[in-house]
Parts: C-alpha cells; structure tokens; sequence
C-alpha cells in the first residue's frame, strides 16, 4: 500500500527576510513573503512572489501550526493565554493576517503591559555561558557523562 500525501496548507512568511523553522526535526528555510524596492525614488514593500504577488510556501498541515508558534512577534503573547500572539506567520487557509510585518525589537514574546505593576519593572538577566573556556571546558558532576557508553574512537587532530 502506498504511503498517504498528508494536507498541505500555504503558509505566508510576513516579513522581507527569510525565516529558519523546523519541524518533525526538519530544518525549513521559509521564502520571505514581501520585498523592499524601490519605486519612483521611494522604498516600497510589495510581494515578493512574480507579479508583485505575497509568495507562498506550501507545508504539511500540521507543520504549520508549529511554524507558526515557533515565530511569535517579540513582545505579543498574552501572558494569561500563551496561544494568543501574533505570529510572523500566517496561514492562507485559518483566515490567519498575511499582510506585511515585521520582527519588533523586544527581548522577551510577552506583552508585559498585561502584567501587573510589579512584573512590569523585572528585566532579563543576562545569562550566563555554559562553557567555562578558562577551567577547561565543560564541567561535568561525573566523569562518565563526558562519554557515557565509553566507546573509544581514533579522531584525527
């Protein structure tokens, strides 16, 4: 028996830059959806499909509800619904907005003016490396994590 063809929607990459997603471990490089030119002396954003036209890129069903979570608008998402954002993706098919958009310069997917007062003032904390290059590397509680099934294998140096 041959194998299904699973169903396919087009997905909309609202922005002028081409965005890296993946699913079912998948890497995707979706087309940007729009385009900066340059009409009578002016920058203009149209499609950037032939024609002028919104390019489109078709997806499995299922891969783009996962595109489209995996590409919130910094700074959109409702605190007290996650599902609720504002994605740099849209889905022709949902009825999803596929006009032109682009990424917003907050460093977080909240919206914190939803928040109270208190949780309005907290900012992010610069986070620290995982790698200690000082001390060697990696540090590991137990030595056996560095190569658990302690195989050993000539690599060239």
């Amino acid at each position: 028996m041959a194998g299904t063809i699973p169903r396919m929607v087009n997905v909309v990459n609202r922005t002028t830059h081409a965005i890296d997603a993946m699913f079912d471990g998948q890497p995707v490089i979706l087309k940007p959806g729009y385009k900066e030119v340059e009409l009578e002396g002016k920058k203009t954003i149209i499609g950037a499909g032939p024609g002028g036209a919104v390019e489109v890129n078709a997806l499995p069903y299922f891969a783009g509800e996962m595109v489209k979570r995996q590409n919130p608008v910094m700074g959109t998402e409702d605190p007290e619904a996650p599902a609720s954002f504002e994605s740099l993706i849209g889905v022709v098919e949902w009825g999803d907005p596929v006009d032109h958009i682009e990424q917003s310069d907050a460093e977080e997917r909240l919206d914190r003016e939803l928040l109270d007062d208190e949780a309005q003032t907290a900012r992010p904390i610069r986070r620290r490396g995982a790698i200690n290059k000082k001390r060697g590397g990696r540090r590991y509680s137990d030595n056996n994590l560095k190569n658990p099934t302690g195989i050993k294998g000539e690599y060239a140096s």
